[in-house]
């Protein structure tokens, strides 16, 4: 890792009229190699991906998602950056200058 880019993601988030947020796919691309396979678009697919709240309007402490029950994973974002950085399991990434 060592200052290397090891993804580049784009997603689709969007909010709800009660302030909540949904995710509707992201587009990753891994490296090396350049591969996609964490890709995903809601609608698409067989089966067809289907989009989900990512954050409850009113989040508490201790909430988890159903599509990865036993993942902790702590994100930190910046005021008009976004995310900066990003700890998983061991792996941490991070924005740098």
């Amino acid at each position: 890792m060592n200052d290397q880019t090891i993804e580049i993601a784009r997603n689709w988030f969007a909010p709800d009229n009660e302030g909540n947020v949904w995710y509707f796919g992201e587009f990753t691309q891994d490296f090396p190699g350049g591969g996609t396979e964490g890709s995903w678009e809601a609608g698409q697919g067989e089966p067809e991906a289907r989009p989900g709240i990512i954050m409850m309007a009113h989040p508490m402490p201790g909430e988890w998602t159903s599509l990865e029950p036993n993942s902790v994973e702590h994100k930190s974002y910046a005021p008009g950056i976004g995310l900066i950085l990003e700890e998983k399991g061991g792996v941490r990434l991070e924005l740098v200058p």
